[in-house]
């Protein structure tokens, strides 16, 4: 215990994921925004009800900041929901697309334990903290736990608007505490099959800084890598620990720098980990000999931020990809080291019309991977896409900001016109003979041995 350690009053922190029936929030997604995957149509309603059962990704920040805590001393207990009369501190991860039932549950939190502190952290309330101010007592802005080292040194009461930016020396993150939180609940399907699963951050922040991208709003783009060593240490304590047997990188990018990524699976090899998991990263950041080494670590599964097969439309919305032969030989590369790839795709770009958005899930459909997820291009605030857009909003109302739907006036197509192309696209995709004899069959078997594990 640090100096003077134990002159600190010991206080009863509550670290909230807030689980709302009928509406998963994936908190940790699309930057710390959140996420719920509400696609139409009758494939496209499927789809989101099976990713919604087994995708279950706990929030990042609650674990790192646990630990914290209860190494200054302070008690700390996860809540999904479940409310309490005896906290000092209550602390709300947000998702954009749930803030009003979020304050709906900090009223009645309140009610039971009016002495205690309450309040919410996000990028959706660093950037819109006067939407919070009436019923939260503190508002977190940046990394919570940057905030949360700002509290152990003084400098704050949990109280107003606080923002500390991000924590600069990752280093300084310990293991995330996962003890209090129900982890045998968290899967991620389709990409790793086997359970016990976890979430493991190497990284953060990303020098690309795309104009759309919501990691930017919290993590910003000054990139900070942990030790690979610390790293590969972490994945030992999960399997001893824990039982882990596969995990996913929860970093923007993790192959931004690829000698790093190497470094971890050299590690990963040299340590004898037999262990499945999956990152999400950027073609353009990956070549074949580091996806040999991956593969020989254990890499199963990646997801790919593909966008369009239109590079130029892409870029008007801020971001650059490899030349399409290029994508298309390192997709086919990956596919043929049996790495199960999801990709992203956005609909309703700037200069989108409802030939490009078809082009898109034919693209889509050409690289034929194990997923597809098609979203609508979002706004998100803070993000300069936010800026350069904000007098063609078609709405206000940030719960409808769940990347499902047009918000967006884009001029080249109607609303309606990006809806449709959006309804359709999990149709198109998912019901053709080539996927369904490749994916359908293991696919389902995977799901029900998912399930039962």
């Amino acid at each position: 215990m640090p100096p003077g350690m134990d002159l600190i009053v010991t206080m009863r922190f509550v670290l909230v994921d807030l689980k709302i029936a009928g509406t998963k929030a994936n908190r940790d997604h699309t930057g710390g925004f959140g996420s719920f995957m509400r696609s139409s149509g009758l494939i496209g309603t499927a789809v989101s009800r099976i990713k919604s059962s087994l995708i279950d990704l706990p929030v990042m920040s609650l674990g790192f900041t646990s630990t914290i805590l209860r190494d200054a001393g302070h008690e700390v207990i996860f809540s999904y929901g479940e409310l309490t009369r005896d906290a000092d501190i209550i602390i709300i991860a947000n998702a954009m697309h749930c803030y009003a039932d979020e304050l709906a549950w900090a009223a009645r939190q309140r009610e039971l334990s009016p002495k205690a502190r309450i309040g919410f952290y996000g990028p959706f309330v660093q950037e819109k903290p006067e939407l919070f101010e009436q019923g939260s007592d503190f508002r977190i802005g940046g990394e919570l736990e940057s905030a949360i080292f700002a509290y152990l040194e003084g400098h704050h009461d949990f109280s107003g608007t606080l923002n500390f930016g991000i924590v600069k020396d990752v280093e300084k993150l310990p293991f995330p505490d996962w003890s209090g939180m129900d982890h045998k609940r968290f899967s991620y399907f389709p990409l790793l099959h086997k359970r016990p699963f976890f979430p493991i951050q190497a990284s953060r922040g990303c020098s690309f800084n795309c104009d759309f991208c919501p990691y930017m709003v919290s993590q910003t783009k000054y990139y900070r890598r942990r030790d690979p060593e610390h790293v590969v240490a972490e994945m030992e304590r999960n399997v001893r620990d824990y039982g882990m047997r596969s995990f996913l990188f929860r970093d923007i990018c993790f192959t931004l720098n690829r000698k790093y990524a190497r470094r971890i699976s050299e590690l990963m090899i040299e340590r004898g980990l037999k262990l499945d998991w999956a990152c999400e990263t950027r073609l353009d950041c990956l070549d074949e000999s580091l996806i040999d080494i991956m593969v020989d670590a254990g890499l199963v599964g990646m997801n790919i931020g593909i966008e369009t097969g239109n590079n130029e439309i892409l870029e008007k919305s801020g971001k650059t990809n490899p030349a399409v032969a290029r994508q298309e030989e390192i997709i086919a590369y990956l596919q043929g080291k049996g790495v199960r790839i999801n990709g992203f795709y956005m609909l309703g770009l700037i200069g989108d019309t409802s030939k490009t958005m078809d082009e898109t899930v034919q693209y889509a459909k050409r690289l034929n991977t194990l997923g597809a997820q098609f979203c609508v291009m979002t706004p998100f605030p803070g993000t300069p896409l936010a800026s350069q857009l904000s007098d063609s909003l078609l709405t206000t109302d940030y719960t409808q900001f769940n990347e499902y739907q047009p918000v967006v006036e884009i001029g080249t197509a109607t609303a309606q016109e990006v809806r449709d192309a959006h309804a359709h696209a999990y149709r198109k995709y998912y019901l053709r003979p080539s996927w369904l004899l490749q994916n359908g069959a293991t696919t389902a078997i995977r799901m029900i041995q998912n399930i039962a594990s």
